[in-house]
């Protein structure tokens, strides 16, 4: 693959495939997969009073439609969660 699809990771693997003289038609036939590329999201959760970072809140992530994708995600020390690996599309956070 020299390209991949708009939002696709580039799948620069090696395709083998074998054709074979025979007498009847026979095609070879090669499967290639591309995986989306994926992005993160980082909440801040602060004091509204004094602007400080907040540890401990804790999250729930939804995809737009409602499905819910994690639980409990408790803010840190900085008063962030971080969620990696996220397909492109619409989510959000619920505390």
């Amino acid at each position: 693959e020299t390209a991949a699809p708009a939002g696709y990771e580039l799948n620069d693997s090696k395709l083998n495939f074998t054709v074979e003289l025979q007498t009847t038609a026979k095609v070879a036939t090669v499967s290639a997969t591309n995986a989306e590329k994926t992005g993160s999201v980082v909440l801040n959760k602060t004091d509204s009073d004094t602007g400080k970072a907040l540890s401990g809140a804790v999250f729930d992530l939804y995809k737009k439609d409602g499905t819910k994708l994690a639980s409990g995600l408790t803010t840190d020390a900085k008063g962030q969660i971080k969620v990696n690996d996220l397909k492109p599309g619409d989510y959000y956070f619920i505390e």
